[in-house]
């Protein structure tokens, strides 16, 4: 029985976003922390997984144009100069079906 509003804890969403955010963890270069394999609370920087979300979309700068407005605002936030705002994390959100706290 899984629950259908997206994001809730135990939704297959839920759950699909949950090993999208390990594996962009893994992939940076989390470690686990014990045998048993829980990993540290790092939180993965937001622009780190806009980087993992582009990189495993095969999305370009030119495809979140209509996000960022210009490209050196996008080039500022992909290196982490500039902070992700709301209303730009939502729009990421929708664009790559995920929750919005995954870029705040």
């Amino acid at each position: 029985m899984t629950n259908k509003r997206k994001g809730k804890v135990g939704s297959r969403s839920h759950q699909h976003e949950c090993c999208i955010a390990h594996s962009a963890m893994s992939r940076r270069g989390y470690r686990p922390s014990t045998p048993a394999g829980t990993y540290l609370k790092r939180r993965t920087p937001p622009h780190e997984m806009l980087r993992y979300f582009m990189e495993t979309s095969g999305r370009t700068a030119r495809d979140l144009m209509s996000i960022f407005a210009t490209r050196g605002r996008f080039s500022e936030v992909l290196n982490g100069k500039r902070s992700i705002s709301k209303e730009q994390a939502k729009k990421l959100a929708a664009f790559f079906k995920v929750t919005a706290d995954l870029f705040i």
